[in-house]
């Protein structure tokens, strides 16, 4: 088995950084409401008080509210493993270097107690209910996972719900095109804090052309809808300096950041 490359990351507490939900963070989705209620679907083990009755009733299906401040708690960790938004073969590839940032970050959220969630480019869980294998640690069962990863046959990224369920949500992007952006945006609710590595999968491949793909315009559309971006230029971008980028890139400029 092939585990991803696990590099080691670094969290800044100044400037905007992803950390705990405290001091330094608040910018990063400043002028969003904040009464909005967050809900998502019922899960195995939730508590029954969580559940909101009136939006239960009205679409017929268990619908809980989740924490008042849902990125003091949990984080997903967005995956795009479509092989159309990829460029490159092998280990060179620009999904591998996806791969890699996934586990990454999954393994710095989780040692800093963040409860991340790994989940792929429709908002289902690659690991379902952040269940482990008897024996194993999330860690361990994290790196399995994304061994036995195989790319997907979508050609853009399909939602049909907020991918990060009401969480904070942090993805790594290949090539998205303004209707991906649009399932992306479209059910996050506006409180819910969002990042994004877009990565510009020209780079990796001997054909430059992104098809409708343009990493600026990407960015500029999910800069647009609140998140916070950096565009990853290319191979040689390392996963920690693009994940510091884009824990020191807030949206008071409205620009994306860029590594390189």
């Amino acid at each position: 088995v092939a585990h991803p490359r696990v590099v080691e990351l670094s969290t800044p507490t100044v400037g905007g950084g992803i950390g705990p939900g405290e001091k330094g963070t608040a910018q990063l989705r400043a002028g969003h409401g904040e009464d909005d209620a967050v809900l998502r679907q019922y899960r195995h083990g939730d508590d029954i008080r969580r559940v909101h009755w009136k939006t239960t009733a009205r679409r017929d299906e268990l619908m809980v509210r989740v924490e008042e401040t849902p990125w003091r708690g949990g984080v997903s960790v967005l995956l795009d493993q479509r092989a159309a938004a990829h460029r490159g073969s092998g280990e060179g590839s620009s999904l591998e270097w996806a791969v890699s940032a996934a586990a990454s970050i999954w393994s710095e959220l989780h040692a800093r107690g963040r409860q991340p969630e790994l989940i792929a480019e429709n908002g289902e869980a690659l690991m379902p209910g952040n269940r482990v294998a008897a024996g194993q640690t999330g860690y361990e069962s994290m790196l399995d996972t994304l061994a036995s990863l195989r790319p997907s046959d979508r050609r853009d990224l399909v939602c049909g719900s907020d991918p990060g369920h009401g969480q904070e949500l942090v993805a790594i992007l290949g090539a998205t095109t303004a209707v991906g952006v649009a399932e992306l945006t479209r059910f996050r609710p506006q409180r819910a804090r969002s990042w994004a590595l877009v990565l510009d999968v020209r780079s990796w491949g001997r054909d430059s052309s992104g098809g409708a793909f343009d990493p600026a315009d990407t960015a500029g559309k999910l800069l647009t809808a609140g998140w916070s971006v950096v565009i990853v230029t290319g191979p040689d971008v390392s996963v920690s300096s693009a994940w510091s980028q884009l824990c020191a890139t807030g949206n008071a400029d409205h620009r994306p950041g860029l590594a390189s």
